[in-house]
């Protein structure tokens, strides 16, 4: 998620034109990032439903930037951009297939809710 924050703040700094309204909607991306990180961090809660929110917000942005002009090379973006931009979709499904992976119950996030007897 943070790789996400600082790859959609990047993105958002940039001049190019995807979509009207795309700093508003990037900068939302990377404050939710942002505090899905700090309370991840510095708090005992439990984040991982919160942690949706920005990422399906990337996901559908991504999808929805093909309305307009997505940053890609052959749409006159640079290098760099494209692959920011296509990263920042792609840290969301990974966050996404990794939110089903600990609800499916593949990887433990919660030990103490698990049934593990000492």
């Amino acid at each position: 998620m943070a790789l996400q924050a600082v790859l959609a703040f990047y993105v958002a700094r940039t001049d190019f034109d995807i979509f009207p309204g795309q700093e508003l909607v990037l900068y939302t991306i990377v404050a939710l990032d942002a505090l899905f990180v700090v309370m991840g961090a510095v708090t005992r809660w439990r984040v991982w439903d919160f942690g949706l929110i920005p990422a399906v917000g990337a996901v559908v942005i991504f999808i929805g930037a093909m309305a307009g002009t997505p940053p890609w090379v052959w749409n006159g973006a640079d290098i760099q951009l494209a692959a920011a931009w296509n990263t920042t979709a792609f840290c969301g499904i990974a966050y996404v297939l990794l939110y089903w992976a600990m609800n499916y119950g593949v990887i433990a996030a919660y030990p103490d809710d698990q049934g593990f007897e000492d």
